[in-house]
């Protein structure tokens, strides 16, 4: 039902500690489980094997656990939605096929905008959710993902929101604007270098930038322009390099290729990040 408490088991095998925060949104009711591969069958977790919607593997590593492993998990846990949060080590694993069986997998880039998606149609009692099947095909799965971003959309709607401003080379920028045209009723194209001209205070508007290269990322940092963005489109951004530039008034970071559902859920996040920094 919608607005209930939110039950998320979570798996770190490699025990690192990593930040789960980034992948969940701030403002649903959630009850973090931290969970091991070994599940032993206690009472505890019989009691709570029923609530957990979603567990995440944490895997910054090369295919951590075993179809065994898997296996466990998925008996325990029949009702949940299991995803592999992947690094970038598992990228040849991914290209290879050898995946787990039954299992969601997202880049860690795509991870802090479609599980946050994802979590929001929980709560919210999306019907789109229940469309969900461990073995979809990989169109499947992307075309699910898509309904789940189109789904948050009818929660909160962009078109009092203001202007969506695309920065960068005129075919990508095109591109995604004819993708969200649906979303938005105003739409504004420009270069990169536009964003030099803007006035980093005060502005209600989406700013979104595609960087081409290496060289772009450089060029916006020395002008400031993370600052402006709510969303930065760009390759090979490292996990330190992320949460640079996310300290800049919470401005996210997409990896490419990228979907243009994830642009839809990183701009309605946007709106709540906007909120907190300005508490």
């Amino acid at each position: 039902m919608a607005g209930n408490l939110i039950h998320v088991g979570v798996i770190d095998e490699g025990k690192e500690d990593a930040d789960v925060s980034r992948f969940l949104p701030q403002d649903i009711p959630l009850l973090i489980h931290p969970l091991s591969s070994e599940l032993a069958y206690g009472l505890e977790l019989e009691s709570i094997a029923a609530e957990v919607s979603v567990v995440l593997i944490l895997q910054s590593r090369r295919k951590i656990l075993s179809n065994r492993n898997i296996q466990d998990i998925r008996r325990q846990f029949p009702l949940a939605i299991i995803i592999s949060i992947d690094g970038r080590w598992n990228e040849g694993l991914r290209r290879s096929g050898e995946i787990y069986p039954g299992v969601l997998h997202l880049r860690e880039g795509d991870a802090e905008f479609r599980v946050t998606s994802l979590i929001n149609c929980l709560c919210h009692g999306a019907p789109v959710v229940a469309q969900y099947r461990p073995l979809f095909s990989a169109r499947e799965e992307l075309q699910w993902w898509l309904a789940l971003s189109e789904a948050n959309v009818g929660f909160e709607s962009f078109r009092s929101q203001g202007v969506l401003n695309l920065y960068g080379n005129s075919d990508a920028v095109e591109s995604l604007a004819f993708g969200v045209a649906v979303q938005f009723n105003r739409i504004r194209v420009r270069p990169l270098k536009q964003l030099e001209l803007l006035n980093h205070e005060n502005e209600p508007d989406f700013h979104v930038a595609i960087a081409s290269c290496r060289a772009d990322v450089k060029y916006l940092a020395q002008i400031n322009a993370f600052e402006t963005l709510d969303c930065l489109i760009a390759d090979s951004i490292t996990s330190d390099e992320r949460n640079w530039i996310r300290s800049f008034n919470g401005c996210r970071v997409l990896d490419k290729p990228f979907h243009n559902g994830d642009v839809i859920s990183g701009l309605l996040e946007s709106i709540a990040v906007r909120a907190a920094f300005a508490a």
